[in-house]
């Protein structure tokens, strides 16, 4: 490098390694047995009350939440095990306020399909 170079050397910072497991523990619940915040209230729309003829319930969870937890979290709160669990992530859509005109937006999120033996049943209150 000489001395009147423009290009200036950008120290590079040391990585923490941190396993991607515990870190979305933490994320997920304070304590790694509590999984209370995962899933977050029922999804209740038409095309989950059309899938729900069919023993599946349709569940808005948390962003990092995984399907282990998801099954554990139902069978925490609603004593039903779980067949299999689909997860699907909600792309964030750009709007615009009719009124304001101004652009905005969506949420966006997650949502899990749970899918439940033939004789089990969820009720919701």
């Amino acid at each position: 490098m000489s001395l009147f170079s423009r290009k200036k050397e950008i120290p590079k910072k040391p990585e923490t390694q941190v396993p991607k497991a515990e870190k979305l523990e933490v994320i997920v619940s304070g304590s790694k047995g509590d999984v209370s915040s995962v899933l977050s209230r029922p999804r209740v729309t038409e095309k989950a009350t059309s899938v729900g003829a069919n023993n599946v319930y349709v569940f808005n969870v948390h962003p990092a939440a995984t399907k282990e937890r998801i099954a554990k979290a139902v069978f925490a709160q609603y004593k039903v095990q779980p067949v299999r669990v689909n997860v699907v992530t909600i792309p964030r859509k750009k709007t615009i306020s009719m009124r304001t005109r101004k652009p905005g937006i969506s949420g966006g999120g997650k949502k899990a399909y749970v899918y439940l033996k033939e004789g089990d049943k969820i009720e919701f209150v």
